[in-house]
């Protein structure tokens, strides 16, 4: 553009200056814009950057006022973005965007429960999980201190049939998990079979009701 053929990596340093602001600004008007000005800006992703939005992300879901509610939303938007960028041996090596997300579907809140789920529907379209190396990155970044305790992203993913406004994305990415075998991290239960089919089961009914009643 016309300011950066003058001032040399500008676009970098504003990108940067926003970044900080969206973190650390107590006006929550100003974080969300800032976040919307990094996404446009397209700066370099670094671990430092990932750090920070995934810690703002839960520090925003730990305070849960509405005001870190619609923050907590640009956040989930700009990692959706920093994923469509990285390559795919980053998302590897930037796992807690991944486990970001997992945590994210605790909430009770529809927009960032579906948000959530395309982060990681987009993750696992890209991530080969059944190469040995992406398994033990995985396993070994397992949360094992999580309250309440971690189960399998799986069962987190039966919460949101439970909505209408979550039900399809919960069911597209458990279509996608259920083929992977990392069960330590999708479904550490010998069940998991038995509960995709019971998920399966209630949206199956109403399509074959909603069929007879067309006919």
């Amino acid at each position: 553009g016309a300011f950066s053929d003058t001032y040399a990596g500008l676009q970098e340093e504003w990108a940067g200056e926003a970044l900080l602001w969206a973190v650390n600004c107590p006006n929550t008007h100003l974080r969300c814009r800032s976040f919307q000005i990094f996404r446009s800006l397209h700066g370099v992703i670094t671990s430092e950057t990932i750090s920070l939005l995934v810690s703002c992300l839960l520090r925003c879901k730990v305070q849960c006022t509405p005001e870190d509610c619609a923050v907590s939303l640009e956040v989930l938007w700009t990692l959706s973005t920093v994923v469509s960028r990285l390559v795919t041996n980053k998302l590897v090596l930037f796992n807690h965007i991944f486990w970001g997300a997992v945590a994210v579907l605790h909430t009770d809140f529809e927009e960032e429960y579906v948000l959530a789920c395309a982060i990681l529907s987009s993750i696992v379209d890209r991530v080969n999980f059944s190469e040995k190396a992406v398994q033990v990155v995985f396993q070994a970044s397992c949360p094992k201190h999580w309250m309440p305790r971690f189960d399998g992203i799986q069962r987190l993913l039966l919460r949101g049939l439970a909505s209408r406004a979550t039900e399809a994305a919960s069911l597209r990415l458990l279509h996608k998990l259920m083929p992977l075998h990392l069960e330590e991290v999708f479904h550490p239960k010998h069940d998991r079979l038995l509960s995709y089919l019971i998920a399966l089961f209630p949206p199956t009914l109403c399509g074959v009701l909603a069929a007879q009643r067309a006919s």
